[in-house]
């Protein structure tokens, strides 16, 4: 078991797909803060679109390593709430996470694998809601884990469900490279990072082939193209991504989570 000890100010960042609309954001904080009322709790986003795990991996990726050592991430973008699905802890690098085993996790654990913890949630006290595990289960561990202790409530276990593919090399100079994610601005992000194509030996130019367009890059940033082009580039957390130049290049390309395209060089 990873030392747990408490804080005197944790910071605890929730992440899930509730929106504002309605009052589970609400009764998620105030769970939270009658049980650690001096913790401080971040907002990383409330609006991953529903059920939308591979956007709630993305968004979390993205944040987590941004924040201090110690900070805890209550995670609930959670469709299989109230099956079978485990409920996880995992000690990640400086970082816990808290939330369900549903592969919302992949990218954390694919850059920081750690330890693993299922909830033993026959052990919280209280009422469990079988469709509010984020109030119910979830943020009592995050709570826990702030005031150093949990560890009665998590059992070892195997390693988070994971969506992660390599991609997949199809010559010695093309591979087949799916999209991850697409952002809010259009911009369309593959399943390649800058680490992977570096140990490849940096091949250049990267021609994507879009149906009849041919892509390439990598560029520097947007501005490089005219308005309207688009290019590739890496992303701010190192992955290749599509992108137009002020427009978006999943709208104008007819592009989704989970195609495959051709990369080659």
């Amino acid at each position: 078991m990873p030392a747990m000890k408490a804080e005197k100010e944790p910071i605890i960042a929730l992440l899930t797909d509730f929106g504002t609309e309605d009052g589970y954001v609400g009764a998620l904080k105030g769970r939270l803060l009658s049980l650690v009322p001096f913790a401080r709790l971040v907002d990383v986003s409330h609006r991953i679109p529903p059920f939308n795990v591979r956007a709630g991996a993305f968004c979390l990726a993205n944040a987590f390593p941004y924040f201090p050592a110690h900070s805890i991430f209550l995670v609930v973008v959670d469709p299989g709430v109230g099956t079978n699905r485990r409920g996880l802890v995992l000690k990640a690098g400086q970082w816990w996470f808290v939330g369900p085993d549903n592969g919302v996790f992949t990218l954390v654990w694919k850059d920081y694998p750690g330890t693993a913890f299922r909830i033993r949630e026959e052990r919280l006290a209280g009422p469990v809601s079988a469709t509010f595990h984020g109030r119910d289960v979830f943020a009592p561990l995050a709570a826990k884990i702030a005031l150093g202790q949990a560890e009665p409530f998590l059992e070892p276990t195997h390693p988070p469900e994971s969506f992660w593919t390599d991609p997949r090399p199809l010559t010695e100079s093309s591979w087949q490279v799916e999209v991850l994610h697409i952002d809010r601005f259009g911009n369309v992000i593959f399943n390649l990072h800058r680490s992977q194509w570096e140990a490849w030996g940096s091949p250049q130019p990267l021609k994507l082939e879009v149906g009849a367009l041919l892509v390439q890059g990598p560029l520097a940033t947007f501005g490089q193209v005219a308005e309207g082009q688009c290019l590739l580039n890496w992303d701010s957390s190192g992955y290749l991504q599509l992108a137009c130049n002020r427009a978006s290049a999943a709208q104008k390309l007819n592009l989704k989570p989970g195609q495959k395209l051709k990369l080659k060089q």
